[in-house]
């Protein structure tokens, strides 16, 4: 198998090709329409790694991202990159109006109130990905249609600069910055802590608590007593067991697992009857534009 393979949601010139081009510059890519698809690829062998757009910062977490770090059995999250997320409208600029718009769902959600307000007319339609939205486009404009526009970041544009530029910055909030992990499975007899850097500054877990609030109270005082900022976490309700006992926690921390004042958080976490499971820990990704 090419180790440089990497299985993402999205195609050549995506936000996720984005960020893998700049994570592993060297590697390939296998690209799919689901995020579960990419996970059973690193799964299966097929890819090497899995990059996974996880969290924005105006809509939250995917809720793919929810299901699967439920079930993270066999891999492990070693590396993260922000991308400040930037939507433009591509199409041929001499259209006298925009009657379709074409984008991921996520995209035009994202876009809704600026595509409501600049084109009110204009019927929306979803696909897998943005820059295949792009592309399509392109080639409509080779047959002469015109008024179909595309939701899409500037790399799909530089690969098909017959598409213009319509309108920039169509989201509607900014910044609109989403989170990528990167992630691989865990090979023979290695375990989470093998893939752990010496310069790791975060890291993701997944916590089983018991269903009181102040258990999650605990649980943020055990880590800011030993001087350790949380990144992220998610409580809500639909994490909660079938029996209605205990709470699954995805929690990330500003912290290499391997540093003394974890492991000390760690232990005082086991007396207050929180499991802790590592997904990784990786060095803190910066934010890149896109």
């Amino acid at each position: 198998m090419n180790t440089s393979v990497i299985a993402m949601k999205g195609y050549e010139n995506s936000y996720h090709d984005v960020v893998r081009r700049r994570l592993v510059s060297d590697s390939d890519f296998i690209g799919f329409a689901d995020f579960h698809s990419t996970v059973s690829a690193v799964h299966s062998g097929a890819a090497h790694k899995g990059l996974m757009a996880v969290y924005n910062s105006i809509y939250g977490s995917t809720q793919a991202y929810t299901d699967i770090r439920r079930n993270f059995d066999g891999l492990v999250v070693t590396a993260e990159l922000y991308l400040d997320i930037s939507h433009q409208l591509l199409g041929d600029s001499r259209a006298a109006a925009i009657t379709e718009i074409r984008s991921d769902p996520i995209a035009i959600r994202q876009c809704a109130e600026t595509i409501h307000r600049l084109y009110p007319s204009a019927r929306l339609v979803e696909s897998d990905d943005t820059a295949r939205s792009a592309y399509e486009v392109a080639d409509l404009m080779q047959q002469d249609v015109t008024g179909v526009a595309a939701l899409a970041g500037i790399a799909a544009r530089n690969a098909r600069p017959e598409l213009d530029i319509i309108k920039s910055r169509m989201q509607d909030e900014s910044p609109n910055i989403t989170r990528f992990l990167l992630f691989e499975p865990i090979l023979g007899d290695t375990s989470v802590e093998d893939y752990i850097p010496t310069d790791a500054s975060k890291t993701s877990t997944l916590l089983t608590i018991p269903n009181t609030q102040a258990s999650l109270v605990g649980v943020l005082q055990a880590f800011s007593e030993q001087g350790i900022s949380f990144s992220y976490v998610d409580a809500s309700s639909d994490r909660i067991d079938s029996m209605g006992e205990t709470l699954v926690v995805p929690f990330d921390f500003l912290a290499s697992w391997n540093d003394p004042a974890t492991q000390a958080a760690i232990e005082k976490l086991q007396t207050l009857s929180v499991s802790v499971k590592l997904i990784g820990s990786y060095k803190a990704g910066a934010t890149i534009s896109g």
